[in-house]
């Protein structure tokens, strides 16, 4: 029906659900901005400028075949001065929320290359993001490593500056214990190689903030997350520890309580998993995980005999 051919009740209706939807995109931004105490520089300000990027990684493309935990893709940005978000620049960070915000709507890219295009459109956009106080203060971002068409996609907090300097997410004996779950995980299915994972993180910034504030931040990073995921379109989704989460699912709820059941996030298989880091303060958690981790893998398509 044409909107001419629409009668008062049925424009009322339009517009209230337009209008509706605005109010809640606002209000929840300004709940946001008021909770963090955030500095609203939008990206497509004028007054912002252009972020200057480098990314500094082992590998020039994001098609390069490698585990998904030898190396991260790291984004230097030189922050601009913060100024009030008043009129025209508060529309425009409300645009540049709504954006992430209603992601999931947009067409999901199909080809390696549609997919490529669209996660580094999305590591820049991420690069700019002030939507918490971080964006303020933090000079990299962590990126995910991996396949744009991975079968698997494995999801922890984040916001660990050691991953920059280590060069990979969850360095040091946490990674050596990914590194060994993931070997084992190849033997059960091809589509759980090492080349057929993708990581990444909740948090993307590479400053550690405070604990206590660690689970509103994530939720400010919760879009682009989606985002990502909804671009890569995996078969299945590993999240790895309470914060990663809590953060996607919401609750206070402790891996010990969700563990052993498929979930779903983006309308994608879920499951989530003890963190390697608490596997090594407690080694009865091992079994536990590793039952986790194959009931992630049952989740991916039956082998091709």
């Amino acid at each position: 029906m044409a909107f001419s051919e629409m009668d008062s009740s049925h424009v009322q209706a339009v517009l209230g659900c337009l209008l509706r939807d605005v109010a809640s995109g606002l209000s929840e931004w300004l709940g946001l901005q008021k909770e963090l105490g955030a500095e609203c520089v939008p990206p497509d300000d004028p007054g912002y400028g252009v972020p200057a990027v480098v990314v500094r990684a082992q590998s020039s493309s994001l098609e390069a075949v490698q585990p998904p935990s030898a190396s991260v893709r790291s984004v230097s940005v030189s922050p601009s001065p913060a100024k009030p978000c008043v009129g025209g620049a508060l529309l425009g960070c409300l645009a540049s929320f709504n954006a992430l915000r209603g992601s999931e709507q947009q067409a999901v890219p199909e080809t390696r290359e549609e997919k490529a295009a669209a996660l580094e459109q999305l590591r820049i956009r991420a690069s700019s993001c002030r939507m918490c106080r971080l964006g303020g203060v933090r000079r990299d971002i962590v990126w995910g490593n991996g396949p744009c068409d991975a079968s698997i996609v494995f999801v922890a907090a984040g916001g660990n500056p050691n991953e920059l300097e280590k060069g990979r997410i969850m360095p040091g004996d946490a990674g050596v214990l990914l590194d060994r779950i993931i070997a084992a995980m190849s033997k059960l299915h091809p589509e759980a190689a090492p080349e057929r994972i993708y990581m990444t993180n909740v948090i993307k910034c590479a400053s550690l903030p405070a604990k206590p504030e660690m689970r509103e931040i994530a939720k400010c990073c919760l879009n682009i997350l989606r985002e990502e995921i909804r671009i890569i379109s995996p078969k299945v989704v590993v999240v790895w520890g309470p914060l990663a989460y809590q953060a996607m699912f919401g609750g206070a709820a402790q891996v010990s309580q969700v563990r052993g059941m498929v979930q779903k996030f983006e309308n994608i298989p879920a499951v989530v998993t003890h963190h390697p880091l608490e596997i090594l303060r407690n080694e009865n958690l091992k079994g536990r995980t590793w039952a986790d981790v194959k009931l992630a893998v049952e989740q991916l398509p039956p082998r091709i005999s």
